[in-house]
This record gives structure tokens, sequence and C-alpha cells, in this order.
């Protein structure tokens, strides 16, 4: 059996929304703020990183992490070397340990004979990331939005996982977070689909009870 992954919030989160991962990590630390607030400066990191050449392919995940607190600090007004620190520190450690976690589940899939593969709508550092954290040579193919120039939920960015995998749809399962952007376009091609299931930013997936996963886990140990 083929598996392919999507990255964030499938593997460094549990099914989380990296929106709703940062804010609680604001609310640990006291930052003084509604959570409206927040999305927008949320928002507005995302859409600045998404139109400006701020991540080089070499970028780890702690210089991308870095970057984006301090654009939303800065656009809230907040920002001091200390409270950045603070936030930087705090989520980088999660992640560490969310990634450890799945990397224990990903090496005995490998171990097992499973083809690996991962389908990311990430910044053009994904390599980089994947090599951060130890967890690059236990996959086949790495297909990422920013060097195909295509972005899930089009299916197409899929396909060129499952072309270079050399993997059939039907002898695949594709895990992610997002029901319009993971689950979906794997239905569409024909594979099986393992929405894993966490915090989402909005309740955008109570307005998408068409799409069907083929089933629903809350850890990737429930892959084994």
């Amino acid at each position: 059996m083929n598996y392919i992954f999507d990255y964030g919030a499938t593997i460094d989160t549990p099914g989380n929304h990296w929106g709703k991962t940062i804010w609680h990590a604001y609310e640990r630390a006291g930052v003084p703020i509604c959570e409206d607030r927040f999305r927008d400066a949320y928002v507005y990191a995302e859409r600045y990183l998404g139109s400006h050449n701020v991540i080089s392919v070499t970028d780890t995940f702690h210089t991308t992490l870095s970057v984006k607190l301090k654009l939303q600090l800065e656009h809230l007004g907040l920002f001091t070397e200390e409270l950045h620190s603070a936030l930087l520190d705090d989520l980088y450690s999660m992640t560490k340990k969310n990634v450890a976690a799945s990397r224990i589940v990903l090496e005995k899939l490998k171990a097992d004979g499973h083809i690996l593969g991962v389908v990311s709508n990430f910044y053009g550092n994904i390599e980089a990331v994947l090599a951060e954290f130890g967890l690059r040579e236990l996959f086949n193919a790495v297909v990422e939005s920013a060097t195909e120039g295509i972005r899930k939920p089009d299916p197409r960015l899929l396909g060129l996982c499952l072309e270079r995998m050399n993997a059939l749809p039907e002898d695949t399962i594709v895990v992610g977070d997002h029901l319009s952007k993971d689950i979906k376009p794997a239905k569409t091609l024909g594979c099986k689909a393992v929405w894993i299931k966490g915090e989402p930013w909005s309740d955008e997936h109570d307005k998408l009870s068409e799409i069907k996963p083929d089933c629903s886990i809350t850890t990737l140990e429930e892959l084994l």
C-alpha cells in the first residue's frame, strides 16, 4: 500500500489548524488581544508570505515560524524580542514533539514496506523542513505547491505525487486534515482517504458534509 501525507496540521500537529495552534500559544503567553484581532494578523502574515519572496528554499521551519510570528506581532503593534522569543520557543518545542511522534509512525510504515509521499501547500522550503526534522529520507516523493505552481485542492498536485511514486490511486491512502484540500482531491482521483480530525480554524468542515473520508482518526498512530 502507498501512503501520501499532507504536511502542515497532519504531520506537525495532530489535525489542529496552525492558526488555532498559534492562537493557543498567544493565550499561554498572555498576549492582550482577542482572537478576532489575532485572526486578522494571522491572515495578514499568510498573505504576505504568499506574495513576497521572504522564505528561501533553504529556510528551516524554525526560521519560517520566526518570520510568521514577527509579521503577526508587528501587524498587531505588539512586537518585542522577549514576546517573539517566548512564542517561538513554545511553538517550536511543541512542533518537535509532534513531529517526533509522527516520525515513529512513518518509520514503521516504511519498515513494513509501504511507499510514502508528501503533498503540501507550502512556501517553497518543504524539503528543508523535512530534512530539519529527519523526515526527508522516509519519502519517495515530495510535491509542493510553491514549486509546482499548483495548490490544493487542485487534484493535479496529488496526481503529480502519484506519478512520481509510480502509484495507482486504488492502491493509495491519502492522509490529511482538511476535507476540501486533502480528502476531496483524494476521492476525486480514486484514492482512499483518511481524515485526521483535530481543531479546525472555523466551522468550514461542518459545511462540507458531502465530502466523505473512508475513515477518521485523531492521531497518526491509529494508522498502524
